[in-house]
């Protein structure tokens, strides 16, 4: 059962724990697709290094199975249910100095529009520690400007529209790195023809 935390009129995020995932496996598991993926994003101008999901693993596995029942759960979704779905993997550690707001409307491999409802999420396996003040805090931005923050914790998931303005703080004092499994999703429907015109949702 996913819990609301509504921020305002125009934002609400949703979450709760996994519980019987082995999450240092599962870290383990993640900076291994990151250090044999060729095609790993990092840079200068990239806060922290991302690659997409190129391997499997049990925890992998067992991580996806219970993110894909709460998916259907929190939609509603009937069994003849159709999911685009694209994983990736965010890891940041003390060193990372840059973090800046974005979303993930464009970061879908489908063509789309408005009539596709579009979610993303996020599952951390590994929090820092030594956390002073905002430190580590998620932090989402609505449309008008106003800024709200969590602080997330291990094992948690939380869900949240892809057009929705994002960052994590920095935390540079911790001996963990902050390792996430995130995703986005789309649910389609075979029974609809969808306009491929449009290719953002802003």
């Amino acid at each position: 059962m996913l819990d609301a935390i509504k921020f305002s009129e125009e934002l609400s995020i949703y979450t709760t724990k996994i519980s019987d995932i082995d999450n240092e496996q599962l870290s383990k598991d993640l900076e291994l697709n990151c250090n044999i993926n060729k095609n790993l994003i990092k840079g200068d101008n990239i806060p922290g290094i991302q690659s997409d999901i190129i391997i499997t693993s049990k925890n992998i596995q067992d991580l996806e199975i219970k993110i894909i029942k709460i998916i259907k759960d929190f939609l509603k979704l009937k069994d003849d249910y159709v999911i685009y779905k694209w994983y990736w993997t965010y890891i940041s550690d003390s060193n990372n100095t840059l973090s800046k707001y974005h979303n993930h409307v464009t970061n879908y491999n489908i063509e789309y529009s408005r009539e596709i409802p579009q979610w993303s999420l996020v599952y951390y396996a590994s929090f820092p520690n030594n956390l002073e003040g905002n430190d580590g805090m998620s932090l989402f931005q609505t449309k008008s400007g106003e800024e709200f923050s969590i602080l997330p914790e291990e094992s948690q998931i939380i869900i949240f529209p892809s057009d929705v303005l994002h960052k994590p703080r920095l935390n540079k004092n911790s001996t963990k790195k902050r390792i996430v499994f995130a995703a986005n999703v789309a649910i389609l429907d075979t029974n609809k023809e969808y306009s491929k015109k449009q290719k953002s949702l802003i």
